[in-house]
């Protein structure tokens, strides 16, 4: 099982098309689009004969950790507003695109809402280690 975190994923290559980002609304969707689609293309293409499927963990729109402490990713927000990035079409699109992804591709897409994408990678990297075992010689090992 490949575990992927959406944001991290998204973030990280449409950043690094930065420059792009500031045509129109139609443009920077499309170079969002293609970018994203084309990094998890990548990973299943990498990884996929030895891991297997490729599961999509995406961030839920509440953090649990935001109720236990009050500041957690503050800090994010003022850099965004101090950014001349659109993060309103980017945000809004990359949950067109995960949507997207849970209604059409064949990716297992998990989104819950007060859990982050690292908390659901967890459960799921502590889940295989238990229930999804593979065949070595005669004796069953986790992956």
């Amino acid at each position: 099982m490949i575990l992927a975190d959406y944001s991290q994923v998204a973030l990280a290559s449409i950043l690094s098309f930065k420059r792009e980002l500031q045509g129109t609304e139609s443009e920077v969707k499309n170079l969002i689009r293609h970018s994203i689609l084309s990094t998890l293309k990548s990973y299943k293409k990498k990884y996929g004969k030895e891991y297997g499927e490729l599961v999509i963990c995406c961030d839920g729109r509440k953090y649990w950790r935001k109720d236990i402490f009050e500041h957690y990713k503050a800090g994010r927000k003022k850099t965004r507003d101090q950014s001349d990035l659109d993060w309103k079409l980017i945000f809004d699109t990359l949950s067109e695109i995960r949507d997207d992804l849970q209604a059409h591709f064949p990716y297992k897409v998990i989104h819950i809402n007060e859990a982050e994408a690292e908390d659901v990678i967890a459960v799921l990297a502590k889940w295989a280690q238990e229930n999804d075992l593979i065949q070595v010689g005669l004796e069953s090992e986790p992956q």
